[in-house]
């Protein structure tokens, strides 16, 4: 299904997609198994992406991979490493290439290559790979 202006453009040779937002899913050729919900929510991804959850204006809107999860505006936005999941508005916003990252709450983050960490909390932040971070930015 595809809904809103530019959404899912590209889109063709792919299956089971809902793809709805102002430029959605706009370049992705060949996708399948994808829900993205959100005006440029994986907006640059090109080629194939599989089994992507998106939802939330930016989302994920640099992401061309398979298998994350971003629910909340910014969530991911910038985004290229894998298995990443972000809940929250602006949750995993700073991280590049790091991959195998949870981030749950406003705004928590992890340096933008880290990988393999756990952040919960308003505003939280890892300041490593491996680390886990609970609380407010304030809080240790």
């Amino acid at each position: 299904m595809l809904n809103g202006l530019i959404a899912g453009r590209d889109l063709f040779g792919g299956s089971d997609n809902v793809v709805s937002g102002w430029n959605a899913m706009c370049l992705a050729q060949g996708a399948n198994y994808n829900v993205v919900i959100g005006s440029a929510a994986l907006q640059i991804a090109t080629g194939a992406v599989h089994s992507n959850v998106v939802i939330g204006a930016y989302a994920a809107n640099l992401y061309q991979g398979n298998e994350i999860v971003a629910v909340g505006r910014n969530a991911l936005a910038n985004a290229t490493g894998a298995a990443n999941i972000a809940v929250g508005p602006s949750a995993g916003s700073i991280i590049t290439t790091g991959a195998r990252n949870s981030f749950y709450g406003f705004s928590a983050n992890a340096p933008a290559n880290a990988n393999d960490t756990i952040v919960i909390g308003y505003n939280a932040q890892a300041t490593k790979s491996n680390e886990i971070a609970l609380g407010t930015g304030l809080q240790t």
